[in-house]
């Protein structure tokens, strides 16, 4: 197998030569995102007809843009393994919509009861095969790379097109192609709506029994976010999940215990300011509009009865239960009946439909 380093956008047309025999092209990424907000691109791993591309894009603009035409062209397939880190820094670097992707993960997901399987793990079980991942948190940034660190990065495109066509083959034979391909749209729409600061207040864990003044909390999650990219900082170092929750517990506080908080001990990149503004955010919702997470009363009202009718429907289906719903989902179902990922496509058809039923007659 052939393995070409691409150091500069005028080495780029051995890509372009190599790709006007294919349609369809294996993709990873190595980057960096310890200390900032938006990730480091260094590599960009490609294999095309088993042929290897290693692209040395850090600090290389232009040569990474080579690829925009490729990843938009809707008629090119782009292979991933657990793709949306990967679209991520793709599409933030490029200002491009990502099209056509078929994600290895989810493809096992849907043939089997396993859904986060690493690629390492799905290598060996599919093709019998061993990936060494020794240099996964090496220094991407520091030039020149090693030679561990290049072979790693070759390692990790060059089964994807063997795992393709066998995950492929039983898509096809368990009639679940459609709800992939339609699985692979939704995760495109998911990733671009990651960028609406409005919306990230979802992927804080909240526990069911919270009473929380939920406006507060969406705006401080919004606060966060904001002051994390301005900052070129990892959120976290901003405000944790649970010192959101903690503050939107409650009704109204004052500065001083505000400040009393210790909301992160890395002052370097928490100001006095910030905390300013979150009183003014408090003081705009002071107002406690609670919300209770917790389920209705009902016949069929038990989360671990519904949790039950996941387990059934992954087993009759062999597809994983976490694709289908995680807890959130099913709490969002009996709460109010108003799931987003339930109430349509392939999930209703499965599980949100017989589900949604039971409720609504209790």
């Amino acid at each position: 197998m052939k393995i070409n380093f691409i150091n500069s956008a005028d080495d780029f047309n051995l890509v372009e030569k190599s790709f006007l025999k294919s349609k369809k092209i294996c993709i990873d990424t190595e980057f960096v995102r310890e200390n900032t907000y938006y990730p480091i691109l260094s590599l960009v791993q490609l294999n095309i007809n088993n042929e290897i591309f290693i692209l040395d894009c850090y600090n290389k603009q232009n040569l990474l843009e080579k690829l925009t035409d490729i990843l938009i062209d809707n008629d090119i397939l782009k292979i991933f393994h657990d793709c949306e880190q990967d679209i991520e820094i793709l599409q933030s670097n490029l200002n491009i919509n990502i099209k056509n992707i078929f994600d290895t993960q989810i493809a096992n997901a849907f043939v089997c009861l396993e859904h986060h399987i690493s690629y390492k793990n799905l290598v060996k079980k599919l093709l019998n095969k061993d990936v060494k991942k020794d240099q996964q948190h090496s220094n991407w940034i520091k030039r020149p790379l090693t030679k561990n660190q290049i072979n790693y990065a070759w390692r990790d495109v060059i089964y994807m097109d063997e795992l393709f066509d066998k995950l492929y083959k039983s898509l096809l034979n368990d009639n679940k192609l459609d709800w992939f391909k339609e699985e692979m749209e939704n995760i495109l729409q998911h990733i671009n709506s990651k960028n609406n600061v409005e919306n990230l207040w979802k992927k804080i864990r909240l526990d069911q029994n919270n009473l929380l003044n939920i406006e507060l909390l969406k705006e401080l999650s919004k606060f966060r976010e904001e002051i994390a990219q301005n900052r070129n900082k990892p959120k976290s170092w901003i405000l944790k999940d649970k010192e959101i929750i903690f503050i939107s517990k409650k009704n109204k506080l004052e500065l001083y215990p505000l400040t009393q908080l210790n909301l992160h001990k890395n002052n370097k990149f928490f100001h006095m300011e910030d905390y300013e503004k979150i009183k003014i955010i408090i003081d705009k919702h002071s107002v406690f509009n609670n919300k209770q997470n917790k389920s209705k009363k009902n016949d069929f009202n038990d989360l671990n009865n519904l949790k039950k009718e996941l387990d059934q429907v992954s087993i009759e289906k062999n597809i994983s239960k976490s694709l289908i719903a995680n807890k959130r989902d099913l709490q969002d179902l009996l709460d109010n009946n108003d799931s987003e990922k339930l109430q349509k496509g392939w999930r209703y058809t499965i599980f949100g439909k017989k589900n949604t039923k039971k409720i609504n007659l209790n």
